[in-house]
């Protein structure tokens, strides 16, 4: 996914989710699901299914989940996990205390509002960008390498290009 495609299609959650009827409940919210997806009210999941596109926005303790070789926007506020294994290319908005889990050979690429970790292991490419005044790291990469000046880190990549306001 191209990043122009992931900007306009993040403008576009708010939108949506003003239309979205599924997946709601008093503990976990998912504001939007586009695309192919599915989601499970009681474990408080959303999956985007292998071999398409989908965007999810959610909320209050929700797991995202970008399945096989799907090409997943996603973004949560506070105390959320996401999972990208497989082949997949993930674009990840979080806010704090959350958690990702990249695990395959595909791509992530995390942006994080709030404190969290990023956990790249196998051989899956990726970076985290912090806002400013957040903690925020890689795990579990013996390749990690701190971009100067950005407040970010890659893993078996290039630095990221800095966040713009």
């Amino acid at each position: 996914m191209r990043s122009s495609t992931w900007l306009v299609k993040v403008a576009l959650l708010s939108n949506l989710a003003a239309l979205s009827a599924g997946c709601n409940d008093d503990t976990v919210e998912i504001l939007a699901c586009e695309g192919n997806c599915m989601c499970v009210e009681e474990t408080r999941t959303c999956s985007c299914l292998g071999g398409t596109e989908c965007i999810i926005e959610g909320a209050n303790d929700v797991t995202l989940i970008c399945e096989g070789n799907a090409d997943c926007a996603l973004r949560c506020e506070d105390d959320c996990n996401v999972q990208c294994p497989g082949t997949s290319i993930c674009e990840v908005i979080m806010g704090g205390d959350s958690f990702a889990r990249c695990n395959g050979t595909g791509r992530c690429d995390v942006t994080c509002n709030g404190d969290c970790q990023v956990e790249c292991t196998g051989n899956e490419e990726c970076t985290v960008r912090c806002a400013d005044d957040v903690d925020c790291e890689i795990i579990g990469c013996g390749e990690a390498i701190d971009c100067d000046d950005q407040n970010a880190q890659a893993c078996r990549t290039a630095c990221p290009p800095p966040l713009t306001e």
